[in-house]
């Protein structure tokens, strides 16, 4: 049996599979379990900037597509001019989205990170009311005033340390990174959710591998870009220690990508996005048993304070 015919058995067998009503819900759950794992390894690389592991990864990545796209002759250069412009703007939002998310996960503990970049859904309501011109509900309102009471428990600001009684040396504010972190995270939540209406926009007009490709290529480029202006590179990426998880993340992220990227296309939002929610248990889990990080009990208000806001966005009547 040759690829094609391989690449072929398999294409029947996933499209057997998303008959299923559940499918959408599979694929989003599987690719945020991959996002976690992403996650994991990243925090394990410490000395390797994000530039550089988010460089890598997309030169890996891309190959592993470009490898899928010639076996499944997939097209990635569509003739219609609004289909290749909403690619185009996918590319751009995604590829700068993906900066944002590596540094928010190196600067940040990953539950932090991961709760921060789960306000998406709160962006996407008022993006919809900005350009859809849907009007805003009470309830919405009401949503996103919670979720900023939670991104404000998360960051820890002195005058809230100060006001509870508690030492203001646990501030966020008190750590630069920390900053550059959270303003990394929150920029990816934004345009996360700016790159999902985009996905939806484009639903079965065009393969997953090719909307994902793009991406692949803006962040290739960017971070090239970034590090040569910078003029810092990191030589220990080639060692035997560091680029075995290099490849471990490009793989992962990769995965992620193409199953959470074809749950969108397939399936409704609904029955999607909630399953995002999942990755910010993960993430304390990864946190506390593996990087023993202590468990901060703002954080964790925060935490649930921000999915609840998203819970009366999603579900609301």
């Amino acid at each position: 049996m040759g690829l094609s015919d391989l690449y072929q058995t398999v294409t029947d067998k996933i499209d057997k599979f998303e008959e299923y009503q559940k499918s959408p819900s599979v694929y989003a759950l599987v690719g945020c379990f991959f996002y976690v794992m992403v996650g994991f390894c990243v925090k394990t690389l410490n000395g390797i900037s994000a530039t550089q592991i988010l460089y890598f990864r997309c030169i890996i990545s891309m190959v592993l597509n470009t490898f899928i796209i010639k076996i499944g002759k997939h097209d990635i250069y569509p003739q219609n001019k609004e289909i290749f412009k909403l690619l185009m703007m996918r590319c751009i939002f995604g590829g700068i989205a993906h900066v944002c998310y590596y540094q928010g996960i190196k600067l940040l503990n990953l539950g932090d990170a991961q709760a921060i970049f789960l306000t998406s859904p709160i962006w996407t309501s008022i993006l919809a009311s900005i350009w859809l011109k849907e009007k805003l509900q009470p309830s919405v309102i009401s949503s996103i005033i919670i979720s900023f009471i939670g991104i404000v428990l998360i960051v820890k600001p002195p005058f809230l340390l100060s006001f509870l009684g508690l030492q203001a040396n646990s501030s966020s504010f008190n750590d630069p990174y920390a900053i550059l972190g959270l303003a990394a995270s929150i920029v990816f939540s934004f345009l996360e959710s700016l790159s999902a209406l985009l996905i939806r926009s484009l639903s079965n007009s065009v393969k997953v591998t090719a909307v994902i490709q793009y991406v692949y290529i803006s962040g290739f480029a960017l971070n090239g870009s970034f590090m040569i202006m910078s003029g810092s590179f990191n030589a220990e990426v080639y060692s035997s220690s560091v680029f075995p998880i290099i490849c471990s993340v490009a793989l992962l992220n990769f995965l992620a990508q193409l199953f959470y990227s074809r749950g969108l296309q397939i399936g409704k939002s609904q029955d999607v996005v909630p399953f995002q929610y999942s990755q910010l248990v993960m993430s304390f889990i990864v946190d506390i048993v593996i990087f023993n990080k202590e468990l901060n009990y703002l954080s964790l208000i925060g935490s649930g304070l921000i999915l609840l806001g998203n819970y009366k966005i999603l579900f609301r009547q």
